[in-house]
């Protein structure tokens, strides 16, 4: 994952996606919308730019990356730590990172189990589950999941925030099973 980076500086901003934000009714995040906003056209509705920002929650948000960057990192999890025959995560510690971590009657009922950053849900018509993990900051939304039966996974990334991602996750195993 030689292009993913927390911080802009280290980071061909050049292939950078913009992110953005609807607005609606005058609602939106100032500190981050671009000048042209914050100028008195913030009553308009629809999409409008981002600046480029960050804030310091490392490592808990705002890797900057792109889906094929981040692929390399979940094969590795779906190979069990290994990828392109190299151990990159030792096979115990993934095996520990999706171990339930709370009791189930502790678990909303859509939540089948909750490891370390990684939820398993059922998300298959097959009623096979996935695990997860997701984001989501202002003009960001993703998420990266797979299914330990089949050994697919799914990586979403959106430029405005959206809880949609699910929904096309989800359609990208149905494309999957089609197959």
């Amino acid at each position: 994952m030689r292009e993913s980076a927390w911080y802009l500086s280290e980071l061909d901003i050049s292939k950078h996606v913009v992110p953005y934000a609807y607005i609606e009714e005058g609602h939106y995040f100032p500190f981050l919308m671009r000048d042209e906003i914050n100028k008195g056209k913030s009553s308009k509705e629809g999409l409008f730019p981002h600046c480029l920002y960050s804030f310091p929650n490392l490592p808990d948000g705002l890797l900057r990356t792109s889906v094929n960057q981040l692929s390399h990192f979940l094969t590795a999890y779906i190979n069990k730590g290994a990828y392109k025959n190299r151990r990159i995560l030792e096979e115990n510690t993934v095996s520990n990172i999706l171990s339930p971590q709370l009791d189930k009657s502790e678990l909303p009922k859509w939540l089948l189990n909750q490891g370390l950053s990684w939820f398993e849900v059922i998300r298959l018509d097959n009623g096979k589950s996935v695990w997860e993990h997701s984001g989501d900051d202002p003009g960001v939304s993703t998420i990266m999941s797979f299914c330990q039966n089949d050994g697919n996974g799914t990586i979403v990334f959106t430029n405005t925030s959206t809880k949609s991602v699910v929904d096309i996750s989800k359609r990208l195993y149905q494309e999957i099973a089609a197959i």
